[in-house]
């Protein structure tokens, strides 16, 4: 089943986690303030998908598998069109479930990009136009 996954603010504020066309959402019991500097990680443990704000659990549910490959790779915009407004710095994907330790302990830190299990880093201070460059060892 194809779809993109998304990560999106709802009209009330709520991180939201979710594939299109298949049948979970996960709606973080947190919110998001506005003109406020905010830190969203999303977690896939093979089980539980869980949305952390500011390295705090706000919501977790074990419905729905994360799999698939796709060839397009949206940062700030579905593929409808639909873009994000607000401001977005560094962009991490890991191919192994982060801990809370390990995103409270790494949330406000450039990394290197050779950071073990690191698949994607987008530090947004590089890159021209539409084109982000990728800071990991992986050259995405």
């Amino acid at each position: 089943m194809g779809g993109e996954y998304i990560v999106s603010l709802n009209s009330a504020n709520k991180v939201e986690f979710q594939r299109e066309f298949d049948p979970w959402i996960l709606t973080s019991s947190g919110t998001v303030s506005e003109n406020t500097w905010t830190h969203v990680a999303t977690v896939y443990d093979g089980t539980n998908k869980t949305i952390y704000i500011n390295g705090i659990s706000s919501g977790t549910i074990a419905s729905g598998n994360v799999t698939g490959s796709y060839n397009t790779f949206y940062i700030g915009r579905r593929g409808g069109g639909l873009y994000f407004t607000g401001i977005m710095d560094e962009v991490r994907i890991w191919d192994d479930a982060r801990t809370q330790s390990e995103i409270r302990a790494n949330m406000h830190a450039e990394l290197s990009g050779s950071e073990s299990n690191i698949v994607a880093y987008y530090k947004m201070s590089n890159g021209s136009a539409t084109s982000l460059t990728d800071n990991s060892s992986n050259s995405n």
